[in-house]
């Protein structure tokens, strides 16, 4: 495979805590409740059109403001699977192209990478807001495959929910599933994921393992 593409939320970064408790202080001065069903529609529609549907266009703005305001506290609790990063090096020690494909929104992931200092491990991202059509759509890994210069085929989809597995199969990518929190991201697919690891660990022995029998 010659580009690795890695979802953020639950597979580089752990942000359910902080998303969750930013999405619900946001939404609460206008009477929302947000829950977990929320955070699944988020995931797979672009975040404006999502507010919009929930406060009306008038307070869609006045969410996002608070979000922004409020964003460095909500950054002090995300944390790193560090232990994915130790495969990452590893890939682009092997000269492979690794990138970001979320469906979070773009300024919310460069701040975080900023944060991490992480930028240069990934030769490119695309987030929901640089898409039309997010998650599970697979508008973003194809342009990935066009930025990047490769055809979906030599591509490969790290992530830990059903929609990553949806949109690579859509392209005709191969797919990892991966579940280093208890949490199962479900979603409807009828694509099955080629490889699942349940640890980083993991995940890096079989990619290591991957390139030796290449060599």
């Amino acid at each position: 495979m010659k580009a690795w593409i890695f979802d953020f939320d639950g597979t580089i970064v752990d942000t359910g805590k902080a998303s969750m408790t930013a999405f619900r202080e946001a939404l609460e001065p206008f009477g929302v409740e947000f829950t977990a069903e929320t955070m699944e529609l988020i995931r797979h529609e672009h975040p404006h059109r999502v507010f919009r549907s929930l406060v009306g266009e008038e307070n869609e703005k006045k969410v996002f403001e608070f979000l922004v305001r409020n964003n460095r506290k909500y950054l002090e609790q995300v944390e790193l699977f560090h232990e994915i990063f130790e495969a990452i090096e590893y890939l682009k020690a092997q000269d492979r192209k690794v990138a970001i494909w979320t469906g979070r929104d773009l300024n919310s992931m460069t701040e975080i990478l900023d944060r991490f200092d992480l930028h240069h491990y990934f030769d490119d991202k695309v987030s929901g807001t640089c898409v039309e059509k997010n998650k599970p759509d697979p508008e973003g890994l194809l342009l990935l495959s066009d930025r990047l210069s490769v055809e979906p085929n030599e591509m490969i989809m790290i992530g830990d929910h059903a929609h990553d597995v949806h949109g690579a199969g859509e392209v005709g990518a191969r797919s990892i599933q991966v579940h280093w929190q208890n949490e199962y991201h479900k979603g409807e697919t009828h694509h099955e994921p080629h490889h699942e690891f349940h640890t980083p660990d993991e995940f890096h022995n079989f990619v290591k393992k991957l390139f030796e029998e290449e060599n």
